[in-house]
């Protein structure tokens, strides 16, 4: 099996959700704790999947994580879009405080528990959904899948379908590193089934890693050995389903153009991808293709634009929230006027 280095990167990061971000003071403590005690829906086959909603209003907004993210990685973008509509984040299966799945987590298995969260959240009525990274591919198809359940979509720096061969083609060679990821996402995964691992050694800092620095003190201070032993399953798991889901994504492809009309903002990281290893050809194929599958997003609707987002890497939501904010509340306010 073989990963991108865009998805090791992810995979590989800290199991909590999120890197060392600047807290807003006893506003985003609140947060924490009101998300971290959220109630829980059941799936269709009784497992269960954390949902926290905020606010009210339609159309509802759900957001859709990327590999490896939590609800919480959208925690300085909800409370924002919470003051006009109702927003909500949910963890995946097996991420946070959601059940582990132990079925296929292709693309049809995921939507059919998005599904129970977007029913939930928007009453009955049509939804925007905005899906960072990984939740690119996800919201795609779920759009396609249950177009009567879609008002709008905002794809914040998304996954391309099939983007691990087109990156291939267009740098060769920029794989060779993705074996090295995977084995050490399995290694960890043989480490975390013998038990607990010790906080503070180097073995919990590579397979755990650190809960964000906002994080309650409480959160911090528990050993998230046996949270991340089932997120890092999760997450080569997901990985899998995705590349096997890759070769029918030019099929979905044909599909997925039919979005019509609905509003669609597709947001593009400023900054240029760069890869330790990587030539400056490779690293420059690699960022003008990402920017092409985003210009190819935004043609899926014909009311679809793209946004460059300046001086931001991949997660927009958290080094530049106030363009995921503005993004979903335009598309919010589309849906409200009833324009295309």
């Amino acid at each position: 099996m073989k990963i991108s280095r865009i998805a090791a990167a992810a995979l590989m990061g800290a199991v909590c959700g999120g890197g060392a971000l600047a807290a807003e003071g006893g506003g985003l403590q609140g947060w924490w704790q009101a998300y971290l005690s959220a109630p829980h829906l059941k799936t269709h086959d009784g497992r269960r999947l954390r949902v926290f909603c905020m606010g009210s209003g339609a159309p509802a907004v759900v957001f859709e994580g990327g590999l490896g993210a939590s609800g919480n990685s959208f925690r300085y973008v909800q409370p924002e879009i919470a003051k006009t509509t109702r927003a909500c984040v949910y963890d995946r299966a097996g991420y946070g405080g959601s059940d582990e799945a132990h079925d296929a987590r292709d693309l049809k298995a995921i939507s059919a528990d998005l599904e129970v969260v977007v029913k939930a959240a928007g009453h009955g009525q049509p939804i925007v959904l905005a899906g960072h990274s990984m939740g690119g591919p996800i919201t795609r198809y779920f759009a396609a899948t249950h177009r009567k359940q879609i008002a709008g979509l905002v794809l914040i720096d998304p996954s391309g379908d099939d983007q691990r061969r087109r990156f291939e083609e267009a740098a060769p060679g920029t794989s060779h590193g993705d074996e090295e990821s995977m084995a050490k996402s399995r290694r960890c995964i043989a480490l975390l089934e013998k038990g607990p691992l010790t906080q503070g050694t180097g073995d919990y800092k590579d397979c755990v890693g650190a809960s964000p620095d906002d994080a309650p003190a409480a959160r911090k201070a528990k050993n998230l050995s046996r949270e991340a032993l089932v997120h890092t399953r999760t997450s080569v798991t997901e990985l899998e389903n995705l590349e096997a889901d890759a070769a029918n994504a030019r099929e979905g492809a044909a599909v997925r153009k039919g979005l019509g009309e609905i509003p669609l903002i597709v947001l593009t990281r400023g900054k240029d991808l760069t890869r330790a290893g990587f030539t400056p050809a490779q690293n420059a194929a690699y960022t003008n293709l990402w920017r092409q599958m985003h210009w190819e997003d935004s043609q899926l609707s014909s009311h679809g634009r793209r946004i460059f987002v300046e001086g931001s890497g991949h997660s927009i939501q958290h080094d530049k929230p106030e363009a995921v904010i503005a993004a979903v509340d335009e598309v919010v306010a589309e849906v409200r006027s009833g324009r295309p």
